[in-house]
């Protein structure tokens, strides 16, 4: 999975925003088995920025949380901030 994420990254690197596109897409190559690599944009404070699920698009940051009820947004961000990234569960 970690590889999936880099390739995301990588391919986001060289396309910039015009990009996000394919990670709307649910035959991406960003979605496979059972999980999908998603975007968010933590400077805008927007989660599922990009993501294969329409309806769960477009959500804050501050408020959003995983299927257990944990708000796990601000987790997210405060992971990407790191130098070498990071991880949230």
């Amino acid at each position: 999975m970690n590889a999936k994420v880099r390739e995301a990254a990588d391919y986001l690197a060289k396309k910039g925003r015009g990009g996000l596109e394919i990670f709307n897409k649910a035959d991406s190559p960003f979605v496979w088995k059972d999980t999908y690599v998603f975007v968010f944009d933590c400077a805008a404070g927007i989660t599922d920025l990009a993501h294969p699920v329409a309806s769960t698009r477009n959500r804050w940051v501050a408020t959003d949380k995983d299927a257990a009820g944990n708000v796990v947004g601000p987790k997210i961000c405060m992971a990407a901030e790191r130098p070498a990234g990071g991880w949230v569960e």
